[in-house]
């Protein structure tokens, strides 16, 4: 199955379009982490406030739409899949990006790169095809 990751976005407060925030408690920055990995429908996670060693740890849910961060002394980390990085370029052909369901084709002649990284753009996308041809 593919590895969840929670790579760093940056510096801030995650933020995203009709976001809903659930504040857990205090964590470890991987503690922090791990909760939003293991919680299907969290797509984010951040630390604030540090309090001895741990910090104020946020879940965040949602769309992911317009994912940004917002200023503030955080850090924000964003869930991804380990397999998205793993695909090659093989050539042209169509991709069709995929989340809870199959969004459509993006274009002709898109690259497997070019699949990643429109499925990387969509937070609920969690895995990208592409077929040669029509």
């Amino acid at each position: 199955g593919d590895t969840i990751l929670m790579e760093t976005f940056g510096s801030g407060f995650c933020r995203f379009d009709n976001y809903q925030v659930q504040n857990i408690g205090h964590f470890t920055e991987q503690q922090c982490k791990d909760k939003c990995k293991v919680m299907p429908t969290c797509i984010a996670s951040d630390i604030s406030s540090l309090s001895g060693n741990t910090w104020k740890c946020q879940l965040y849910t949602g769309s992911g739409t317009n994912f940004r961060l917002q200023s503030g002394d955080a850090k924000c980390f964003k869930k991804r899949f380990s397999s998205m990085t793993a695909l090659g370029n093989k050539g042209s052909g169509r991709c069709v990006v995929s989340g809870g369901a199959q969004i459509g084709w993006i274009s002709n002649d898109a690259t497997d790169d070019y699949c990643t990284q429109s499925c990387d753009a969509s937070i609920d996308c969690v895995a990208a095809e592409t077929r040669p041809g029509g």
